[in-house]
């Protein structure tokens, strides 16, 4: 009785960490950095290369995609490891790296989605991780941690002072 309840207790415990680990990323990297890094991405890439994104076959798009998407994968993966062996540098500079490769990658994944998606099975993939991110989404624990985020937010834009620290901090990460 007791080993179940310690055992439903971590579970919750490490559900509630991998959900404050996915709002982490989706609030502070995905919004603040990765969305406006794909808009230069887009205004800045040239138009032979845009030409030859869209005119790769879909397998291709898809190894295209895969490969930059493992690179970039593997770049934060080694980004913890370096900083502790090498320093802080490093790793940040290769977490950089990681988050400039993802973008491209989901940069060619967005450009060439209909195409990659008439692979069959790369779309039951992209499905079922489609269904698995929109349950996340409705789980209790994510939608109490994003309301307390929202609080949190709401309670920083009042005061004052805490404002201040919060808007300073957000021009950091944009």
């Amino acid at each position: 009785m007791y080993i179940k309840r310690i055992l439903k207790l971590f579970i919750t415990f490490i559900e509630t960490l991998l959900v404050l680990f996915y709002i982490f990323l989706e609030e502070l990297i995905w919004e603040r950095v990765v969305k406006p890094f794909n808009k230069l991405i887009d205004r800045y890439i040239g138009r032979k290369i845009k030409n030859i994104v869209d005119n790769l076959p879909p397998y291709l798009s898809l190894i295209l995609f895969i490969t930059l998407l493992f690179i970039a994968e593997l770049a934060g993966l080694l980004s913890a490891p370096l900083t502790l062996v090498v320093g802080i540098f490093m790793g940040i500079v290769l977490y950089i790296i990681k988050i400039v490769v993802a973008s491209i990658a989901f940069w060619v994944f967005k450009r060439t989605r209909n195409e990659i998606l008439t692979i069959k099975w790369f779309n039951v993939v992209y499905n079922k991780t489609v269904d698995i991110y929109n349950w996340i989404k409705t789980t209790s624990i994510y939608i109490n941690v994003k309301s307390k985020i929202e609080y949190i937010k709401k309670r920083l834009s009042s005061n004052s002072r805490l404002k201040k620290i919060y808007v300073r901090l957000k021009t950091v990460f944009k």
